[in-house]
């Protein structure tokens, strides 16, 4: 998930842990008391889903009236600003949503200042964590893919989740871009991934697909401090180079400088409607309250109170919280090779022994980690020459047909011409 996906340059940096436990936890917790309120729960459909001729047949057929007569929807809103609580609700609220009998659900959220990064990336290049460590800035590392994130509370994050035959990223993207519109911003699709305004990017996204579930994550930047991409991001000069502009942030834009004033709660509330009035086949009897949100259908509230009673979420947590996890460990290695291709960033790092190659280490912004996991385990113990390494990537390609990821076969096909020309 990303407002502005970058790479950055190796740097030295101090972990994060010596920031004072005092500061650590003003900036982790909220001092309010937490409350939720009533769960939404089922929502029956009147009417059809209608989806976008851009998804798949199996997405519209399994939308349509012959196999589905109903939705059921289930929509929260985030009471922490914590970055790595709001992330472990995320990854939580997607595991256990194979469980439920909830069709679609939407997840509102915001965090403090933090720099997310991608599962694959190195924290050591991608950001300057002295300046975060002295400015109060958290480190937080996604389960998913994808490139670093600068966030604050200028920023606000969707989640769509769904079952995996309904699921269709161009209807939640067609949700954004309509919220936007009836607030006054005419904003379009660009790409897969991306949200623009006046061809300036306001949003970015991710997806994660596992079994029967399927997620849609993305970034609005309402008013985020700009300076602060430049402060603590260390822009990768390839991934740069591949854009073709000479600046991150002449790639991107905020709402409020097309709509002054705009908010979070503003944006939150318009995203819900849309989500409900889409899922509902276009409700148009909506009754709306004081704050902007649907009076019919509850909205849940989520924060810390959750990790008391929820042992799986605590477990997120505490792995997403610990430094092993957000920095892990870097081992010096004998061979870098680095190179930056249409669907990502690939920085290898690794080191050979008699002839083979003993340990490896593969940082990427790359959607798919699965591809970048795949790779490391094939990769490992293989000799380190040209039939070896054509062998090791046979056996990754099929390992991700098995895992349903025949989409990656062809980037593997550009990353081993590359690797094979190198050695």
């Amino acid at each position: 998930m990303a407002s502005l996906l970058v790479t950055s340059k190796r740097l030295l940096c101090l972990r994060l842990q010596p920031i004072s436990a005092a500061a650590s936890f003003a900036c982790f917790w909220s001092r309010r008391p937490l409350h939720t309120q009533r769960p939404l729960g089922a929502v029956t459909a009147r009417r059809h889903i209608s989806v976008p001729s851009s998804c798949s047949a199996t997405s519209r057929a399994a939308a349509s009236p012959a196999s589905s007569s109903s939705s059921k929807l289930r929509v929260l809103n985030a009471l922490d600003t914590n970055p790595v609580l709001n992330i472990a609700i995320e990854d939580w609220l997607f595991n256990q949503f194979r469980h439920s009998d909830t069709d679609h659900l939407l997840y509102m959220w915001r965090n403090s200042p933090t720099i997310v990064i991608g599962r694959n990336q190195n924290p050591w290049k991608e950001c300057h964590i002295q300046r975060m460590d002295a400015d109060g800035v958290v480190l937080t590392r996604r389960y998913s893919g994808g490139g670093a994130v600068y966030q604050d509370l200028g920023n606000t994050n969707f989640t769509f989740i769904s079952k995996k035959p309904l699921f269709c990223s161009a209807t939640n993207t067609g949700i954004i871009c309509a919220a936007l519109k009836e607030l006054g911003v005419d904003a379009a699709a660009k790409g897969r991934n991306d949200i623009v305004v006046d061809n300036r990017k306001i949003s970015g996204a991710a997806y994660k697909l596992s079994g029967p579930t399927s997620m849609h994550h993305g970034t609005l930047l309402l008013d985020v401090d700009m300076s602060s991409l430049a402060a603590y991001l260390n822009p990768n000069k390839l991934k740069l180079k591949s854009k073709g502009v000479d600046s991150v942030a002449a790639r991107v834009t905020n709402l409020s400088a097309h709509l002054p004033g705009i908010s979070h709660e503003q944006v939150s509330a318009k995203v819900i409607e849309h989500f409900l009035r889409t899922r509902l086949g276009g409700e148009p009897h909506l009754q709306l309250g004081a704050t902007g949100l649907p009076t019919e259908f509850p909205v849940e509230s989520v924060g810390s109170s959750l990790l008391e009673s929820e042992p799986e979420l605590m477990k997120s947590y505490e792995t997403l919280e610990c430094w092993d996890w957000r920095y892990g460990h870097t081992p010096e290695f004998e061979h870098n090779l680095e190179t930056r291709f249409p669907w990502g960033t690939m920085d290898i790092h690794l080191n050979s022994k008699q002839g083979k190659i003993t340990e490896i280490k593969i940082f990427s912004d790359s959607l798919y980690p699965l591809m970048i996991d795949t790779l490391t385990e094939q990769l490992t113990g293989t000799t380190y020459d040209v039939p070896g390494i054509r062998h090791a990537l046979a056996n990754a390609s099929k390992a991700l047909i098995a895992a349903d990821l025949a989409v990656c076969a062809p980037f593997l096909d550009e990353f081993g011409v590359w690797l094979v020309n190198e050695i």
